[in-house]
């Protein structure tokens, strides 16, 4: 009965891709057990699976004149032991074979067990290394069910997966036996066993998809850079070739865009627009930003920050429905966009040119100059280089409160001075705005500043930046298109 474990375990081994020692470990194991619970607690209890296949099982006793009651399970007399092997002597330690049939019904169920087990913690095991490996791969599914919260249970062949609501497409439904497509975001294990968790959300989920269906992606000629999305809505990514001659924005969209067609299916609708990378940044922001079109782009590489300047007509669309576009564009390239028209941008640097004309005539006046500024006062703030108009306007409020010797009332009383005074000589050479835009209120770019004496400590200046909000404007049906 016991020799058909044997064919168990081959046959088990084959079906469930298990390492065949870890089922013959296990077969041993249970093997022994049944043999001492049979003969004894004899600790010298071998067993044996030979290449054939055949168990072998042997107690190993000592020789003794006289056999110990307590000792009885490893000893044998003499004269039994000498029938075995007439060499023998007393001390001597013989191999005595023990029929493995003879264990019964009960050693071959134990063994079974035993094997069950074991087969159950390694098929765990197996499956975890084997999802675990591909972390990051787009797998097909079906769908078993729907759980409460909306989770959906998939099966993926040796395991079922969970593929999370947050984690599915907004507004997407499948049936039950629906094939489904997904990305393994992670593998967790508990005492439940190996969980997959999948997720159609994640911007590596858009990146195996073109994967898929682009043998360039596949075979690595075209690389995804980068990939980002509002799941559902749209979604930009940025390609660049490693060959010169293979235009990576046309091997995505494929022939009639057959390609980025079948991805734009998968993804329920979502628009895609397909960005070729460039190393100018310039060039690399103008394209991130498509369908809009940029008339001209100001560049702040130390900081990141990128200022798009387009006509009237193309601010919407540059915005996109609910900041979608620039906000993706900002992720694709890693820049923060600002969106603003040509008119309000030559507004700007109208305002700042008067800005910087008044520090230049005023920045280095005293602040004992002013009225309402006592002598001692100004020499305090002298001493901590807050003595001039431009020190008093770059220095940070809230750093008020510690100055030594000087009120915290006193210090900001001083910088609502500073800036009323420099906010009177700029009304004087202030831009018009009727012969620029009539945006009257970016006119004046020391108006931020107003009230700050009267704010408190915790307020800092602010900087004067002009750029369009993120308004509820529409978008565009682009799909892989170059800009």
């Amino acid at each position: 009965m016991l020799q058909n474990v044997v064919q168990m375990i081959n046959q088990i081994s084959k079906e469930k891709n298990i390492d065949k020692a870890i089922l013959l470990e296990a077969v041993t194991e249970a093997i022994s057990h049944a043999a001492k619970r049979k003969y004894g607690e004899n600790d010298n209890v071998e067993v044996e699976i030979t290449d054939s296949g055949e168990i072998e099982a042997y107690m190993y006793r000592t020789v003794v004149e006289e056999i110990d009651e307590e000792m009885a399970d490893s000893q044998i007399l003499l004269e039994e032991a000498q029938k075995l092997d007439p060499d023998l002597e007393i001390g001597d330690e013989i191999a005595v074979a023990i029929d493995v049939d003879d264990l019964g019904r009960i050693a071959a169920q134990t063994a079974k067990q035993v094997l069950v087990q074991k087969l159950r913690e390694a098929e765990r095991d197996v499956i975890f290394t084997e999802y675990q490996q591909r972390v990051g791969d787009v797998v097909n599914g079906n769908v078993i069910r729907y759980e409460k919260g909306g989770d959906m249970v998939v099966e993926l062949g040796r395991t079922e997966a969970l593929l999370p609501r947050k984690q599915q497409i907004p507004n997407e439904r499948f049936r039950r036996g629906e094939r489904v497509r997904a990305m393994i975001m992670e593998v967790t294990d508990d005492l439940k066993g190996p969980q997959v968790i999948l997720s159609r959300i994640h911007p590596e989920f858009l990146k195996g998809l073109f994967e898929y269906e682009v043998p360039e992606v596949y075979d690595g000629i075209i690389e995804i850079v980068r990939a980002v999305r509002d799941p559902g809505e749209r979604a930009k990514i940025l390609v660049v070739s490693r060959d010169a001659n293979i235009d990576p924005v046309g091997a995505c969209v494929g022939m009639k865009g057959s390609r980025v067609r079948a991805v734009v299916q998968e993804l329920r609708g979502e628009r895609i627009d397909i960005v070729e990378f460039s190393e100018e940044s310039a060039t690399l922001l103008q394209r991130a930003m498509s369908p809009a079109e940029l008339t001209r782009i100001v560049v702040d590489e130390a900081n990141k920050q990128a200022t798009a300047i387009v006509e009237e007509g193309q601010q919407a669309l540059a915005i996109g429905r609910r900041g979608q576009n620039v906000r993706l564009a900002s992720k694709l390239t890693g820049y923060n966009i600002d969106i603003i028209t040509e008119d309000a941008y030559t507004l700007l640097e109208a305002q700042d040119k008067a800005r910087e004309q008044v520090l230049a005539e005023l920045g280095s006046l005293p602040v004992g100059e002013l009225k309402g500024v006592g002598a001692q006062l100004a020499a305090d703030l002298a001493t901590l280089k807050l003595g001039t108009l431009r020190q008093m306007l770059d220095a940070n409020p809230r750093t008020f409160a510690s100055l030594p010797g000087i009120e915290q009332s006193e210090a900001l009383t001083v910088y609502t001075k500073v800036v009323q005074r420099l906010d009177a000589r700029y009304e004087e050479i202030k831009p018009k705005p009727e012969e620029i835009l009539a945006k009257p209120e970016l006119v004046n770019p020391f108006a931020s500043l107003e009230g700050q004496g009267e704010a408190g400590a915790g307020d800092e200046p602010q900087s004067v930046v002009g750029s369009a909000g993120e308004g509820d404007a529409g978008g565009s049906d682009t799909e892989g298109n170059r800009p």
